[in-house]
């Protein structure tokens, strides 16, 4: 059998997954993204062409043949993979887009709404990092969010026709199951595997969740969740921020901040930002929460 997986950055583990419960079959896993920066959409179309079965991310029409409606007209067994999303373990984390251009932290694609909203109320670096506590957490929504973002993934859940509640407390197990509010961890990405395929008979529903070796995500941005919002929810929170990329061997560094360190960076970054970034509604809505608790 050749199975076919198409859709965003997650698709690799989901993949990785279906190769570990599946061993006779071939498994092509696309990000259409990638495909698409490289020029390369039709490569892709080729590598799916022959497939008996393809599963799918929903995408948009700007991947052309990669698009979800140009997929249904080729492939009677399109499947869709619901996209993870979870924003609970890291409500305070967002990013900077003005029009098509992204500005990056210094960890990667993620800043920290506090961070930037201390910074355009011209706090000092030492007052932003005195903001990061339960008080200024509870005025913001913050410790709302988990059982907001638990409804919105169960309806992405049954949206694809899976049920969230059977591998739930599996998930929260070994603690916070996302890396970034949509970088789920492999374990989980592995879990969705398994129950898509259970739901196409390709593999009995009691088989175990594959144990996947590499976790491709965890390449990147890994946005820790804060101690205080961690303890409602049972697991252990840290202040540690791993920068995405690869460490370099040469320099004695790590690839986590400090809470500190970070916001220094991100102070010392933020100059060279239009100043239409810390208009975002995101940063306002926060700043105005912040400036009404504070003294200036």
């Amino acid at each position: 059998m050749r199975i076919g997986l198409v859709g965003l950055c997650q698709v690799h583990a989901v993949g990785d997954g279906f190769r570990h419960l599946l061993e006779d079959a071939q498994i092509i896993s696309i990000e259409a993204s990638a495909f698409k920066r490289a020029g390369k959409i039709a490569q892709a179309e080729a590598l799916i062409a022959n497939c008996d079965i393809v599963f799918c991310h929903q995408l948009p029409s700007e991947f052309e043949s990669l698009a979800t409606a140009e997929l249904r007209k080729r492939f009677p067994r399109l499947i869709m993979i619901p996209v993870i999303a979870f924003t609970g373990f890291h409500p305070d984390s967002m990013y900077f887009f003005l029009g098509q251009k992204q500005f990056e932290s210094p960890v990667g694609k993620f800043h920290s709404a506090i961070v930037a909203a201390a910074y355009s109320l011209n706090l000092s670096a030492d007052r932003a990092d005195s903001l990061f506590n339960s008080f200024i957490f509870r005025q913001l929504g913050y410790f709302d969010e988990f059982a907001k973002a638990r409804q919105f993934l169960k309806a992405t859940m049954q949206a694809a026709d899976l049920d969230i509640e059977q591998e739930w407390e599996s998930w929260m197990a070994p603690g916070a199951f996302m890396h970034t509010i949509n970088h789920p961890k492999a374990y989980v990405l592995a879990s969705i595997a398994k129950m898509l395929a259970a739901n196409q008979g390709l593999i009995a529903p009691n088989q175990p969740t594959p144990d996947l070796q590499h976790d491709h995500l965890s390449n990147v941005t890994i946005w820790p969740v804060y101690p205080e919002l961690a303890r409602p929810n049972g697991i252990t929170g840290n202040y540690q921020f791993k920068r995405a990329g690869n460490l370099d061997l040469l320099q004695g560094n790590s690839m986590l901040l400090k809470r500190r360190e970070f916001i220094a960076k991100c102070y010392d970054l933020y100059p060279g930002f239009p100043p239409e970034i810390f208009d975002l509604p995101r940063v306002s809505a926060t700043r105005e929460i912040i400036k009404s608790m504070i003294r200036l």
